[in-house]
């Protein structure tokens, strides 16, 4: 083996959208493509449930916090608002820095915000919070589809025409 040979063995293994080594056009996969699955799917259904659970919840909200109905009226759309607003915003930042690091900030933002939410002890703390949920959730939702990985062309053009790729 020569130096340079010896020496590109001893570096780590490429991450996601790199190449292999072998000059191969196989991207490398990371991890396992069913735990992906699982948690980009989990994540959905945690954006998803909270955008309805609320509506559920506002007349226990208004008894506990004694809001108003336009207070209550801000506690939904400050979601929806910052959901709305960062779609944009989110796509640049997933282009920079990557969509699986973009899925996760998200995701530990949606969950902090999420328990903000159980704490508020007033309605402007409740729709900051649901505002900082809406920002965490568009950084999930706009990235978690390509989070999950995808075969490569030559795989799915063999597919195509029936030969099968081995």
């Amino acid at each position: 083996m020569t130096e340079p040979q010896a020496a590109l063995s001893k570096q780590d293994p490429p991450g996601r959208g790199q190449r292999r080594r072998d000059n191969s056009q196989e991207p490398v996969q990371r991890g396992n493509k069913w735990w992906t699955l699982v948690a980009v799917s989990l994540g959905t259904f945690m954006l998803l449930l909270d955008i309805t659970i609320v509506n559920v919840a506002l007349p226990d909200i208004q008894r506990a916090l004694n809001s108003s109905f336009s207070d209550l009226q801000w506690i939904v759309d400050a979601y929806a608002l910052t959901l709305a607003a960062f779609l944009l915003t989110a796509g640049s930042l997933a282009d920079m820095y990557g969509r699986r690091l973009l899925y996760l900030v998200g995701l530990v933002v949606f969950t902090c915000a999420s328990a903000l939410c159980g704490f508020a002890a007033s309605t402007l703390m409740l729709q900051l919070s649901r505002a900082l949920q809406g920002a965490g959730g568009r950084s999930c939702s706009r990235c978690r589809w390509r989070c999950l990985p995808t075969p490569s062309a030559a795989k799915t053009a063999a597919s195509r025409s029936g030969c099968g790729a081995r």
